[in-house]
This record gives structure tokens, sequence and C-alpha cells, in this order.
């Protein structure tokens, strides 16, 4: 018998987004045959059970977004899928159509979208937060909602579906894979993830060059895209040539691929800028560097503290103050054994708690429930 079709569909992601592509796409394989569109990328896909339809690159959001309610649309409806799983707010109504046709639809939310628009724009797209929270709530049955944090249901009440909380823990072997031997000469930090937007690398750069003037040898590896906002961040770091022998640029790389030098490293830096979406969610990376064996040293958001200082993990600091960041930096420098007694305890949590197991088995649930409807 033919294994269910079913398809996630993303136009903001790129087809290696580890949620979409290294977790979920992957834990259906199994059960279903999974199609996956979205965004181009340079990284090489080698799961062959999932097929995959890269979308052409745009120049603009508007011609993006065009495209989705024009060609995609005609290509959603035409194949009938068991289950439509988009992943972008910005296909919300296209989802809500499809799901007023008749089709299963899910509707991943990755981020708090309301924070990060109010945050961004103040209070200029009101009207736009308004027709949004319209459209989730003329949602009909045939809609169910993933959430990616518990702090975004406040925002998506009343639903006719009761949505499903699938956190974006770690799923261990992709992380621990390729790390290479241990490196007797811990010189490194590590950031990792989308460089900018508040991310830190800016932080980072700072405390590299604070421990230069210090005349401390410490590198930062840097694993992402280098986009051209981040070309803007070097360009406009004043410090930038002095340091730059220091920083080591991996640029984008698959998830499995990305903590190949974690044992050169003594942390993780996660010093997310102090905005509400940030301070609403996990960022991935912490649950990575405790996978990988990395204390980790994140901003002082009572959720990252419930986390990392609360399980002895690592540090939280106010991601501006350099001066404590660098302190608690000096003190992984200055001990080994204290590296690896934090690492050991974030490996722990990752094992017992904070992986993708659990959420795996949501997520299955939840397509099981669904198709059962």
């Amino acid at each position: 018998m033919d294994k269910p079709k079913i398809i996630h569909i993303s136009t903001a992601h790129r087809a290696n987004d580890t949620r979409i592509y290294y977790k979920m796409c992957a834990s259906l394989c199994k059960d279903y045959q999974v199609e996956l569109v979205a965004r181009t990328t340079p990284i090489q896909l080698q799961n062959t059970e999932i097929k995959v339809q890269f979308l052409p690159e745009f120049t603009s959001k508007f011609k993006r977004v065009y495209y989705a309610y024009t060609k995609l649309f005609i290509k959603l409806i035409r194949n009938k899928y068991r289950v439509y799983h988009f992943h972008d707010p910005e296909l919300v109504l296209l989802a809500v159509v499809i799901a007023i046709m008749g089709r299963k639809v899910i509707i991943d939310v990755h981020e708090d979208v309301v924070l990060d628009w109010r945050d961004r724009f103040k209070t200029k797209l009101d009207i736009f937060i308004n027709i949004y929270n319209f459209i989730i709530r003329i949602a009909n049955s045939n809609v169910f909602f993933v959430m990616a944090e518990y702090s975004y249901l406040f925002n998506y009440k009343d639903l006719k579906n009761s949505p499903v909380v699938i956190h974006n823990f770690v799923k261990i072997d992709l992380i621990q894979e390729n790390i290479q031997p241990k490196d007797s000469n811990r010189d490194a930090l590590l950031l990792v993830g989308y460089l900018a937007g508040g991310r830190g690398l800016e932080q980072c750069l700072e405390i590299i060059r604070h421990f230069l003037t210090k005349g401390i040898d410490l590198n930062l590896i840097v694993v992402g895209e280098i986009t051209d906002e981040v070309e803007r961040i070097k360009s406009e770091c004043s410090f930038y040539n002095k340091i730059s022998s220091r920083i080591i640029w991996r640029g984008l790389l698959p998830v499995n691929l990305a903590y190949v030098d974690a044992n050169r490293c003594i942390a993780g830096m996660a010093l997310l800028s102090d905005l509400p979406n940030h301070k609403a969610s996990y960022p991935t990376k912490i649950f990575e560097y405790m996978a990988a064996g990395l204390p980790v040293i994140s901003s002082n958001f009572a959720l990252y503290k419930k986390v990392v200082e609360d399980n002895k993990v690592g540090f939280c600091h106010n991601p501006n103050d350099i001066q404590a960041i660098v302190v608690s930096i000096s003190s992984l420098l200055q001990s080994q054994n204290f590296v690896k007694e934090l690492g050991d305890n974030g490996k722990e949590l990752i094992n017992s708690k904070y992986n993708w197991n659990t959420e795996s088995t949501k997520l299955l649930n939840l397509y099981q429930l669904i198709l059962s409807k």
C-alpha cells in the first residue's frame, strides 16, 4: 500500500532548515511520502526519501508572496495531499483558503509573529496584525496549529482545534556525529545560526577585541549564512581589521557539520538582543551547544535562565554587559575542568529532557489524528 502523500511548504525558509527538513520531514518519512517546497540552498540535501522542489530566487518579498498565491497555489490544489504543512506567516491566508476547499492543513508557528511585528514596526502595522488575527480566527476545523513554544499560545485562542506545542529541541545524532576528537587547546568561542538581527555577532566581535588587547589568544568560529547584513556589521565595526585574523568564518553549513569544531571551543554564544520575540522563545542554538558538550553563554532572559543557570550549564548576562561576559569567559579559560563540568551538565540535560525524540512523537501523533478525521 502506498504511503499517504504530505507536503511541507515554506517560501521564507531554505530547504535545509533544521526544524523543517532535518527534524520534521525526516521524522515523517517512515510513514509518509514527504514533499518539501522551499527556497534553494547551497547545502547538499542527502535524504533521498524527501522529494524537494526548490523555489525560484526572488528579488523582493512582494514577488515571493505573489508567486506563492499564484503558481504555488495552483500546484497545491492540483495535487491532492493528505496534509498541507505551512511554515510561514505570509502563507497563512493561502493555508486557510486551502482548508476551506476541504483539505487538511497545519500552520506551524515558528515564532511569535505578533510580538515580532509589533517590535519591528511599532504601530505602523497594526492593521496587518489585525488582518492576520482575523485570518487565524476564520480558520475552520480543517486547520491545525503547531506552536514552537508554549508562550505563543496567548495569541492563538478560541481555535477550532487545540494547538499542539512541538519544541525545536535537539536531534542529538545530528549534533554529535561529526564532532572532531577532543582538542587539548580550547582557544575559541562558537557562534552558530542566523547571524544578523540582534543575534549577538556585534557583541562577540567586541569580546574578541577585549581579549586581544589583553594579549590573550581567543578566536571566534562563526557558522551561518554571510548575508548583506552580516557584511554591513563587519564594515561598520571600527576595529574589525585588528581582530579579523581571529574570526573564522565557516559559512552556512548543514546542522550535522556545524559543530565539527566544538571540542576546540570553550563556550557557545547566544547573546540575543532584548526584543519581545527573543525573550519569549528559546534559541535552538542553546540546546545544540549543550548537545555538543559546550557551556552556554546566553542573554539573561527569564526563559533562558531556567535552562542555563538553573541547570548549571553556563552563564546568563545582559548581552550588552561585555565586561561581565568577559569575566565568565575568563573563568572558563582558566579551568578546563570547569568547561567539562558545565558541558557534561548540558549533555545530561539534553539526553534526559530537551531532545527531539519526544517532540517527534507529538508530531507523528498529530498527523495520525488529522488523518483519522
